[in-house]
Order: structure tokens, then C-alpha cells, then sequence
């Protein structure tokens, strides 16, 4: 990855790399020791740039592996602690995102004909491994219908 960066740089510039979370790319932030070590560690997302000191190189998971990395976080987890700047940007009413709701909502919805959240079924909230593989489940279980689903019900 060096190499290649060194190469490039000399008629671009690489600001970050931005790649799957596959065990090959973990291995190669593990070895540029960019990431997390554990439940309570600073993350780590920047390396000083191998070409230029005065730079960043920054890594990034794509966004689609970060969506299902967060909702299977959240279902394994149960809850997700938002950070206080988030919560007070956004007039949020709490810093916690409870799991169990949206899992009250398909056991709600599940026996009716129509649905407040079409697109997420019980079987979503397992965390199998071909759950894990698909980025629309992810999608639809962080999606505006879910939220418009759980104001209403909050409301009746």
C-alpha cells in the first residue's frame, strides 16, 4: 500500500484510504495501527502521510460496511451511546439508540396488512451471517420509515 501510494503521489495526492472491513484490510490498519483496539480505546483513524509529514493519510470504512456494521452493533449491543455534541446538534431527547424498539415495532406491525415499515420483517433482527451481507437490511433497519414508525407509536 505504500508503494502504490508513493507512486501515485507523484501526480496526485491520496488523502485516505477507503476500503471493505475484510479480514485482509483489518490486517493492513491493524499493521498501520489505525482502528480500535478495544470497547473503552481511543479510535485511531490517521497515520502521518508516508509522503508528506505535513499531511494526514486518513482511513475509512465505505459506507456501505459501516451501515451494517452499525446495525449489527446495535442489534448484538442492544444500545448505542450517541456523543453529547450529536445529541445537543440535533435536539435529540436522549444520547441512547435502544435496539429494542425497533424490534417492539416489527412484533408490532408483523400481523397487520399494512405496515408502518414495509421493508423490515422479524427475520431482520437476527444477526446471521447472510443477515450481515446485505446492505439493503441495513438501510431499511436505519431508514427515515423506521423513525416516522417509532414517533408514531410513541405518540398513540
Amino acid at each position: 500500500m505504500l508503494e502504490i501510494i508513493q507512486k501515485v503521489e507523484t501526480g496526485l495526492y491520496v488523502h485516505c484510504i477507503t476500503n471493505d472491513m475484510g479480514p485482509n484490510n483489518l490486517a493492513m490498519w491493524r499493521k498501520f495501527f489505525v482502528g480500535c483496539a478495544g470497547r473503552y480505546s481511543t479510535i485511531t483513524n490517521s497515520i502521518t502521510h508516508p509522503v508528506d509529514n505535513n499531511r494526514k493519510l486518513w482511513f475509512i470504512a465505505d459506507p456501505d460496511h459501516l451501515l451494517k456494521n452499525l446495525k449489527f452493533c446495535l442489534i448484538n449491543n442492544k444500545t448505542i451511546t450517541l456523543l453529547e455534541k450529536f445529541v445537543n446538534a440535533n435536539n435529540l431527547l436522549s444520547s441512547v439508540v435502544n435496539s429494542l424498539h425497533i424490534k417492539e415495532l416489527i412484533e408490532f406491525q408483523d400481523n397487520l396488512q399494512l405496515k408502518l415499515a414495509p421493508k423490515i420483517k422479524v427475520g431482520d433482527f437476527s444477526s446471521g451471517t447472510f443477515n450481515k451481507m446485505k446492505v439493503n437490511k441495513a438501510k431499511n433497519f436505519m431508514s427515515r420509515d423506521i423513525s416516522a414508525s417509532l414517533n408514531f407509536l410513541a405518540r398513540s
